[in-house]
Parts: C-alpha cells; sequence; structure tokens
C-alpha cells in the first residue's frame, strides 16, 4: 500500500471499509496505516497492525471512484510572496463552493458529468440518489430505474436544445420505498476545439422556485418512457451506422493492406531475381578472378624462365671468354 499513490490507496480502503462486515478485522503491513478510514475501525494491536471493523459503512463514497481525480502540482515561485495568510486559498475551497451553489439554489446535491455520462465529481448529499454500485462511474447505471430514466431523457434533450430543464415530481422507488424528486439539468456546451460538452444536474426532494431561466417540465411516467424508448431506438440506429462506417473503414484499411501486401511480394520478388542476376555477376567476376591469378602464375612462371634463360647467357659469354 505505501508505494500506491493517495488517491488509489483512497479508492482501496473505501472498497475494503464498504466490504468487510463489522467486528471484522483488516491486516496491515508494518509501515502502512487505514488513513481517512479511520473512524471505522479500532487498533487491535499496534505492531502487527491488526484492526477491527466497528462501525457500519453502508455509503460507497463516490468521490473515491471518481475517473477524473487529478492531481495538482504546487509551485512555489522565488519572486512572488505572500504578504498575508488571508490570501492563501483553503484546500477545501472545492467543497465550500460546491455546499454554497446548493445553499443558493435549495438544491440538496448534484453531480457534474461529460456528454457520455460519466461522473466527473458529485458533491453535497448525492448518497440519496446514487445507489452503491461499486466501480461504476455512469450516471444513469447509479440510478433507480424510474429516476434513471427521466434523468436520462432530460439531459439529453438540455445537451441537444443547450438550454437548462427543469423536471417536477419524479416518483420512483428505492428499497422499497416510493420517493419524489425535482431536477435540474443545466448544459455547458464547449464550442473549443478538443473540448466536451458536460452537465451539472441537481437533485431536491422538494419543489424548486429559483428562476434559471429554465424549461420547466412535469413529469409524466409514461410520456418519458416513451422518449426513453425513442432515444434507446435512435443511439441504436446512431450505433448500427457508426458500426457499419467502421466496418467499411475496416474493409478499406484491409484492401489498402492487402495491395500494400502485394506491392511488398512484388518488390521482394524483383528483390530476388535482382539478387540471382548480382549472384550470376559475382560468380562471373570469380571466374574472371581465378582465369587472372592463372594469367599472373602463367606470366611469373614465364618471368623466372627468361630470368634464367639471361642468366645461362650470360655466364656462357664470361665461359667462352
Amino acid at each position: 500500500m505505501i508505494y500506491f499513490n493517495p488517491v488509489l490507496q483512497k479508492k482501496i480502503f473505501s472498497t475494503l471499509t464498504y466490504c468487510l462486515n463489522t467486528d471484522g478485522y483488516l491486516f496491515l503491513g508494518p509501515s502502512e496505516g487505514i488513513g481517512v478510514m479511520k473512524r471505522f475501525f479500532t487498533e487491535t494491536d499496534k505492531k502487527w497492525k491488526i484492526f477491527k471493523k466497528t462501525e457500519r459503512n453502508n455509503k460507497l463514497q463516490f468521490k473515491t471512484y471518481s475517473t477524473q481525480n487529478v492531481e495538482v502540482k504546487k509551485y512555489s515561485y522565488p519572486t512572488l510572496t505572500l504578504k498575508s495568510s488571508k490570501n492563501i486559498i483553503p484546500d477545501n475551497i472545492t467543497d465550500v463552493l460546491q455546499k454554497a451553489t446548493l445553499e443558493e439554489t435549495n438544491f440538496m446535491a448534484g453531480v457534474c458529468i461529460d456528454q457520455n455520462n460519466t461522473i466527473i465529481v458529485p458533491f453535497g448529499e448525492y448518497e440519496k440518489y446514487l445507489l452503491p454500485k461499486l466501480f461504476k462511474t455512469n450516471l444513469i447505471d447509479l440510478l433507480p430505474e424510474d429516476l434513471a430514466r427521466a434523468v436520462a431523457t432530460t439531459i439529453k434533450k438540455a445537451l441537444l436544445e443547450n438550454k437548462n430543464i427543469k423536471v417536477e415530481d419524479i416518483n420512483y422507488e428505492i428499497e422499497g420505498e416510493t420517493k419524489s424528486v425535482t431536477i435540474l439539468v443545466k448544459p455547458y456546451k464547449d464550442e473549443g476545439k478538443g473540448h466536451q460538452d458536460f452537465c451539472i444536474l441537481y437533485f431536491s426532494e422538494g419543489a424548486i422556485d429559483h428562476d434559471f431561466s429554465t424549461t420547466i417540465d412535469k413529469y409524466e411516467k409514461l410520456d418519458y418512457t416513451d422518449r426513453y424508448v425513442s432515444d434507446l431506438e435512435q443511439d441504436l440506429v446512431e450505433a448500427k451506422k457508426n458500426i457499419l462506417e467502421a466496418h467499411e473503414a475496416l474493409d478499406e484499411s484491409s484492401n489498402n493492406i492487402q495491395a500494400y501486401n502485394e506491392e511488398l511480394i512484388s518488390s521482394n520478388e524483383e528483390m530476388q531475381s535482382s539478387n540471382e542476376e548480382l549472384q550470376s555477376i559475382n560468380e562471373e567476376l570469380n571466374t574472371v578472378n581465378f582465369e587472372y591469378q592463372i594469367k599472373i602464375k602463367e606470366l611469373a612462371e614465364l618471368n623466372d624462365d627468361l630470368d634464367n634463360y639471361f642468366k645461362s647467357t650470360y655466364i656462357t659469354q664470361i665461359y667462352v671468354k
């Protein structure tokens, strides 16, 4: 555990705490501690790092599983000095701003999601609405069925029309109990390149009279169910279209690869032919070189014969004299 970064440690401890039964035991290594989960445990053995779970943790902290956790580096600038501690931004400024936003709007909880309905960050009392499913990050998967249909339909409409939409009196069942909720979806469309659209979804158990320049809609189960099914059918059509385009692109790529492969085979055959020609030329050169060596040897022998002839002639002349 000590080799994992703090974000990953928090995820692991949150999962262990949620899954471990009350009065169950947690064993850790000699250099490890339970950190932020300390309130759920009592220390049984300090030396051997044995902890006993004493408090139930029925709610899995979804923030722990946010895929958007980014660790921001803190830089220090030598030329910049803060004269007063009042200028220092507190670590929990994000939580403070989120809480202030909920208080101003009279909502109880909210989630920020991307265009794929993946939760970026939840805030407020979101545990009342999100089901405790491990390792799920899609908002629709984490909501009760009736609420999920209303939310999915409203999000799609808000993004499509680029306007705030409030839906009141959404009735849904959770753990055998019927509840009612009001939701507000606020889309934020980013026209910049490389950026994605996202939404902020607010939850409230009562009516909200605050003016958000919002389209107000009353929840009708049959109407929203029909719209939800229609959206699913449209998504299915788009998915089939995307799959077909992907298959066509794949076929085109396959044909290009096949043509390229044929070119490579042709080039390989040409290279083999050239190699055979070079080999034939090399053999001819070896033959010529061999013949040349023979000629050199013959010339050397002839040169020796001439030397011997001149020597014998010279000796004969001396003898005659």
